[in-house]
């Protein structure tokens, strides 16, 4: 996996600075639970025609550099996908990603110093593939490696999957500009102490979250953070979101005049991430058909 790679499904999902927020608000309703507010938040998913939203996102790993994002964020439907990303790494190395996703294909763009421009596309028989694949591996298909996001870009696959994480709870309702905002946190789940990929970063072990609420403006989760005993190392927040703006699908797709396309299986970094996936989810079947569930692969 690229540089530019390793983080994109974060930087999509976990969607700058936020104003002060007011304090709680006294005549607040009913408080909804987690899983009230996943709820909506698909509701809106599923009847909006289209959604587009910019974001950015910031992390740290102690005694490293930041790593900093921004990008937008297009959807039309449950067919088409466009997400463009500036990464920012310290002082120094900047980088590049824009993901396209049709029914035809996924064309992917990165830009990074070590490797300049690489422009690759995935059949519509690889993407397949990896879908059927994530659907065996469930929880367990690595970050970034299968792309689905556009059945979700308000936050309710990332709200759902932090809650299975997190012990999550509704805490208050609170009012910034006007606009009411659900407070969402919660600490680690002890029986999730042991998830997870060892990739040398931080391990959170709570996380915040504000949830959009207000009757006037789209629901959508449009800050996330997560800390490590007790120090913030990545927030990530929408800018804008804007429902049912008019789009084209011939407007989903990544300007490759003049520049060499590559199918992805050529693309070696690409190449090892999505046979391993696909190996990994040939082993759990594997293991499923023969009575055991070989779980992640940690050691490969």
């Amino acid at each position: 996996m690229t540089m530019t790679s390793r983080r994109s499904t974060w930087a999509v999902f976990l969607l700058v600075p936020l104003a002060p927020l007011a304090a709680q608000d006294p005549d607040a309703p009913h408080k909804p639970t987690v899983a009230e507010l996943v709820s909506q938040l698909q509701q809106r998913e599923r009847a909006a025609k289209t959604v587009s939203l910019s974001m950015r996102s910031r992390s740290a790993v102690p005694d490293g550099p930041s790593f900093e994002t921004t990008g937008t964020l297009r959807v039309l439907g449950t067919t088409h996908f466009h997400v463009s990303m500036r990464m920012k790494i310290g002082e120094g190395m900047e980088g590049e990603q824009e993901v396209v996703r049709t029914p035809g294909g996924t064309w992917t763009r990165e830009v990074d110093p070590m490797q300049g421009e690489v422009i690759t596309k995935m059949s519509k028989e690889t993407m397949a593939a990896l879908e059927d694949a994530a659907k065996v591996l469930g929880d367990d298909v690595p970050a970034g490696a299968v792309p689905g996001q556009s059945e979700a870009p308000l936050g309710s696959a990332m709200l759902a999957s932090l809650a299975k994480r997190f012990q999550l709870e509704v805490a208050n309702k609170l009012v910034r500009d006007g606009i009411d905002h659900w407070v969402v946190r919660g600490d680690l789940r002890a029986d999730a102490l042991s998830a997870g990929e060892d990739d040398g970063l931080p391990r959170p072990d709570r996380v915040e979250l504000l949830v959009r609420a207000s009757a006037d403006g789209p629901l959508a989760v449009v800050k996330m953070s997560q800390f490590s005993q007790g120090v913030e190392v990545m927030t990530v927040e929408i800018d804008s979101v804007v429902l049912d703006e008019p789009m084209t699908e011939a407007s989903f797709k990544i300007d490759d005049r003049g520049r060499k396309v590559i199918d992805v299986m050529e693309h070696p970094p690409a190449a090892l991430q999505i046979q391993a996936v696909l190996d990994q989810a040939k082993r759990k079947k594997e293991g499923a058909a023969a009575g055991k569930d070989p779980g992640p692969d940690r050691g490969r």
